[in-house]
């Protein structure tokens, strides 16, 4: 009887080592970045934003956020940044954040700046623990504002409105 579950031991042992039973786990220092899906689909949870998970150790706020700026590793996401975008200043209080970006960053408009600060926010907030960001652009205005504010949990990533309905 004992050599019975001897054996049924190192079968098992066996099964778990070469990766047939398989464990779930994602390491603490896993994070994801958020970038712009290069196929958009709103009719599934990502939209317009795809994320990649990144293995960061050792890294502050500020070296991730640099590390986020250079871009997506994946193919299949877009860098919503312009080119030359850095940062200048990062700052953290409780569950506030406030970033602020090279000038670059104030190109953007309309949907390319909405849709960059949700991924920014979105990722920083994974990062940090925050649950609100505030984004600038060093010397200058975004769409005529000198801050976005965005909060973690009213980014609508999400739209599932019935096209097929005539809203008349």
């Amino acid at each position: 009887m004992k050599r019975y579950y001897l054996i049924l031991l190192a079968l098992s042992l066996a099964l778990f080592s070469c990766g047939c039973v398989r464990q779930e786990t994602v390491p603490e220092n896993n994070f994801s970045f958020y970038y712009l899906a290069e196929k958009i689909n709103f009719q599934q949870d990502n939209g317009f934003i795809g994320k990649e998970m990144r293995n960061i150790t050792g890294l502050d706020a500020e070296q991730m956020l640099d590390l986020y700026l250079k871009g997506p590793q994946s193919q299949s996401l877009i860098s919503p940044f312009p080119n030359g975008v850095t940062l200048v200043e990062f700052t953290s209080k409780g569950s506030n954040a406030v970033v602020k970006l090279s000038s670059e960053f104030a190109q953007l408009s309309e949907f390319r700046l909405s849709s960059a600060c949700a991924c920014l926010t979105l990722t920083l907030c994974d990062f940090t623990g925050v649950s609100t960001v505030t984004i600038q652009a060093e010397n200058s205005l975004l769409d005529g504002k000198p801050t976005i504010t965005m909060q973690k949990d009213q980014i609508l990533l999400v739209d599932n409105m019935d096209t097929t309905v005539d809203p008349t």
